[in-house]
Protein backbone atom coordinates (compact mmCIF):
# COMPACT_ATOMS: atom_id res chain seq x y z
CA UNK A 1 0.00 0.00 0.00
CA UNK A 2 1.49 3.64 -0.94
CA UNK A 3 2.07 5.60 1.58
CA UNK A 4 3.10 8.79 -0.50
CA UNK A 5 1.28 11.85 -0.79
CA UNK A 6 -1.03 12.66 -3.86
CA UNK A 7 -0.38 14.93 -6.24
CA UNK A 8 -3.34 16.68 -7.19
CA UNK A 9 -2.73 19.54 -9.42
CA UNK A 10 -0.59 16.85 -11.55
CA UNK A 11 -3.91 15.07 -11.41
CA UNK A 12 -5.98 17.95 -12.48
CA UNK A 13 -3.48 18.95 -15.43
CA UNK A 14 -4.27 15.00 -16.63
CA UNK A 15 -8.22 15.23 -16.20
CA UNK A 16 -7.69 18.63 -18.32
CA UNK A 17 -5.65 17.39 -21.25
CA UNK A 18 -7.77 13.78 -21.28
CA UNK A 19 -10.64 16.22 -22.16
CA UNK A 20 -9.02 19.03 -24.16
CA UNK A 21 -7.67 15.59 -26.14
CA UNK A 22 -11.08 14.75 -26.84
CA UNK A 23 -12.20 17.84 -28.61
CA UNK A 24 -14.05 19.19 -25.65
CA UNK A 25 -14.09 22.92 -23.68
CA UNK A 26 -12.09 23.63 -20.68
CA UNK A 27 -14.97 24.02 -18.74
CA UNK A 28 -16.43 20.81 -19.52
CA UNK A 29 -13.01 19.27 -18.55
CA UNK A 30 -13.54 21.01 -15.08
CA UNK A 31 -17.13 19.14 -14.63
CA UNK A 32 -18.87 23.05 -15.05
CA UNK A 33 -20.01 22.93 -18.61
CA UNK A 34 -21.95 26.29 -20.06
CA UNK A 35 -25.17 26.06 -20.37
CA UNK A 36 -25.16 25.18 -23.82
CA UNK A 37 -22.63 22.23 -23.42
CA UNK A 38 -23.32 18.60 -22.17
CA UNK A 39 -21.85 17.11 -19.59
CA UNK A 40 -18.96 14.76 -20.38
CA UNK A 41 -20.07 12.65 -17.55
CA UNK A 42 -22.99 10.62 -18.14
CA UNK A 43 -23.58 10.29 -14.97
CA UNK A 44 -23.96 14.12 -14.04
CA UNK A 45 -26.59 14.46 -17.01
CA UNK A 46 -28.76 11.83 -15.29
CA UNK A 47 -29.42 13.58 -12.21
CA UNK A 48 -32.80 14.55 -11.51
CA UNK A 49 -33.04 17.98 -10.33
CA UNK A 50 -32.97 18.17 -6.14
CA UNK A 51 -34.93 19.82 -3.98
CA UNK A 52 -32.91 22.94 -3.96
CA UNK A 53 -33.22 23.67 -7.67
CA UNK A 54 -36.92 22.88 -7.43
CA UNK A 55 -37.25 25.30 -4.86
CA UNK A 56 -34.84 28.03 -7.70
CA UNK A 57 -37.45 27.54 -9.92
CA UNK A 58 -40.53 28.07 -7.68
CA UNK A 59 -38.71 31.46 -7.13
CA UNK A 60 -37.99 32.48 -10.50
CA UNK A 61 -41.70 31.90 -10.99
CA UNK A 62 -42.02 34.76 -8.37
CA UNK A 63 -39.19 37.04 -8.95
CA UNK A 64 -38.65 36.48 -12.82
CA UNK A 65 -34.84 36.94 -12.45
CA UNK A 66 -32.20 33.98 -12.58
CA UNK A 67 -29.66 35.50 -10.11
CA UNK A 68 -32.09 36.30 -7.53
CA UNK A 69 -33.80 32.78 -8.05
CA UNK A 70 -30.32 30.50 -7.58
CA UNK A 71 -29.26 32.95 -4.55
CA UNK A 72 -32.09 31.99 -2.87
CA UNK A 73 -32.13 28.78 -2.96
CA UNK A 74 -28.40 28.58 -2.78
CA UNK A 75 -27.50 26.96 -6.02
CA UNK A 76 -25.11 28.43 -8.44
CA UNK A 77 -26.62 30.43 -11.72
CA UNK A 78 -25.02 28.60 -13.99
CA UNK A 79 -26.68 25.23 -12.56
CA UNK A 80 -30.11 26.70 -12.32
CA UNK A 81 -29.52 27.94 -15.54
CA UNK A 82 -29.24 24.75 -16.95
CA UNK A 83 -31.88 22.91 -15.24
CA UNK A 84 -34.16 25.75 -16.66
CA UNK A 85 -33.01 25.59 -20.43
CA UNK A 86 -33.84 21.71 -20.32
CA UNK A 87 -37.80 22.38 -19.28
CA UNK A 88 -40.00 23.89 -22.44
CA UNK A 89 -42.43 25.26 -19.81
CA UNK A 90 -39.72 28.45 -19.03
CA UNK A 91 -38.89 30.98 -21.75
CA UNK A 92 -36.37 34.01 -21.46
CA UNK A 93 -37.68 37.44 -22.81
CA UNK A 94 -35.35 39.84 -22.68
CA UNK A 95 -33.18 39.21 -19.63
CA UNK A 96 -36.80 37.90 -17.63
CA UNK A 97 -37.95 34.54 -17.21
CA UNK A 98 -41.14 33.20 -17.46
CA UNK A 99 -42.40 30.25 -15.89
CA UNK A 100 -45.62 28.76 -17.42
CA UNK A 101 -47.52 25.92 -16.10
CA UNK A 102 -45.69 22.68 -15.35
CA UNK A 103 -46.35 19.22 -16.35
CA UNK A 104 -45.32 17.44 -12.73
CA UNK A 105 -47.71 15.93 -11.25
CA UNK A 106 -47.84 16.19 -7.01
CA UNK A 107 -49.00 14.02 -4.88
CA UNK A 108 -51.31 16.12 -2.55
CA UNK A 109 -53.50 15.96 0.80
CA UNK A 110 -56.47 17.59 1.73
CA UNK A 111 -59.73 17.41 3.23
CA UNK A 112 -62.86 17.26 0.92
CA UNK A 113 -66.48 15.48 1.79
CA UNK A 114 -65.81 14.94 5.02
CA UNK A 115 -62.56 12.70 4.36
CA UNK A 116 -58.85 12.92 3.79
CA UNK A 117 -58.14 12.62 0.47
CA UNK A 118 -54.72 11.65 -0.89
CA UNK A 119 -54.40 12.26 -4.59
CA UNK A 120 -51.96 13.62 -7.31
CA UNK A 121 -52.97 16.72 -9.37
CA UNK A 122 -50.88 18.18 -12.61
CA UNK A 123 -48.94 21.42 -12.61
CA UNK A 124 -48.11 23.89 -10.04
CA UNK A 125 -50.96 26.46 -9.67
CA UNK A 126 -53.39 23.26 -8.18
CA UNK A 127 -50.78 22.25 -6.34
CA UNK A 128 -50.17 25.69 -4.81
CA UNK A 129 -53.99 26.46 -4.25
CA UNK A 130 -54.10 23.19 -2.30
CA UNK A 131 -51.14 24.93 -0.29
CA UNK A 132 -53.28 28.08 0.45
CA UNK A 133 -56.36 25.79 1.40
CA UNK A 134 -54.17 23.92 4.07
CA UNK A 135 -52.94 27.67 5.19
CA UNK A 136 -56.32 29.24 5.98
CA UNK A 137 -57.64 25.48 7.35
CA UNK A 138 -54.75 26.28 9.85
CA UNK A 139 -55.70 29.09 10.51
CA UNK A 140 -59.15 28.48 11.03
CA UNK A 141 -58.14 25.53 13.42
CA UNK A 142 -55.66 27.92 15.48
CA UNK A 143 -58.32 31.27 15.44
CA UNK A 144 -61.59 29.57 15.39
CA UNK A 145 -62.77 32.01 12.89
CA UNK A 146 -64.40 30.59 9.75
CA UNK A 147 -63.58 33.84 7.78
CA UNK A 148 -60.49 32.25 6.90
CA UNK A 149 -62.25 29.18 4.77
CA UNK A 150 -64.42 31.56 2.92
CA UNK A 151 -62.15 31.98 -0.15
CA UNK A 152 -62.78 27.90 -0.54
CA UNK A 153 -66.24 27.50 0.08
CA UNK A 154 -67.72 25.67 -3.37
CA UNK A 155 -64.01 25.65 -4.56
CA UNK A 156 -63.25 22.51 -6.65
CA UNK A 157 -59.98 21.17 -8.11
CA UNK A 158 -59.31 18.28 -10.33
CA UNK A 159 -56.41 15.25 -9.64
CA UNK A 160 -54.47 14.14 -12.64
CA UNK A 161 -57.16 11.88 -13.49
CA UNK A 162 -59.80 14.15 -14.58
CA UNK A 163 -62.15 13.61 -10.76
CA UNK A 164 -63.20 16.85 -8.93
CA UNK A 165 -63.07 17.57 -5.55
CA UNK A 166 -64.82 20.18 -3.49
CA UNK A 167 -62.78 21.23 -0.98
CA UNK A 168 -64.16 20.91 2.61
CA UNK A 169 -64.93 23.77 4.94
CA UNK A 170 -67.59 22.55 7.03
CA UNK A 171 -66.33 23.37 10.44
CA UNK A 172 -67.20 20.78 12.35
CA UNK A 173 -66.24 18.67 9.92
CA UNK A 174 -62.69 19.89 9.63
CA UNK A 175 -62.26 19.92 13.64
CA UNK A 176 -63.49 16.07 13.44
CA UNK A 177 -60.70 15.88 10.19
CA UNK A 178 -58.22 17.67 12.50
CA UNK A 179 -58.45 15.27 15.14
CA UNK A 180 -57.95 12.26 13.28
CA UNK A 181 -54.41 13.49 12.84
CA UNK A 182 -52.68 14.19 9.45
CA UNK A 183 -49.52 14.69 7.10
CA UNK A 184 -46.92 16.16 7.71
CA UNK A 185 -46.92 19.28 5.31
CA UNK A 186 -43.69 17.94 3.40
CA UNK A 187 -45.80 14.84 2.35
CA UNK A 188 -48.79 17.20 1.79
CA UNK A 189 -47.22 18.85 -1.54
CA UNK A 190 -44.30 16.59 -3.38
CA UNK A 191 -43.59 16.46 -6.93
CA UNK A 192 -43.37 13.11 -8.03
CA UNK A 193 -40.97 12.22 -10.73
Amino acid sequence: MATGKRDYQAEYRRRIARVLDRGLSRSQARGHPCASEPHVSAKAAERRPDRKLLEALKTLRDTRNLGEAARKAKVSPERLRRFVRGLNFVEKRGGRYRVGEDPWERRVVFYAGGHKVDTMVRGYESARIIGLYWEAVGEFLRMNDPGHLAPFVGHKITNASGRTYTFETRPNALYRLSAEGGDAFEQVYRIVV
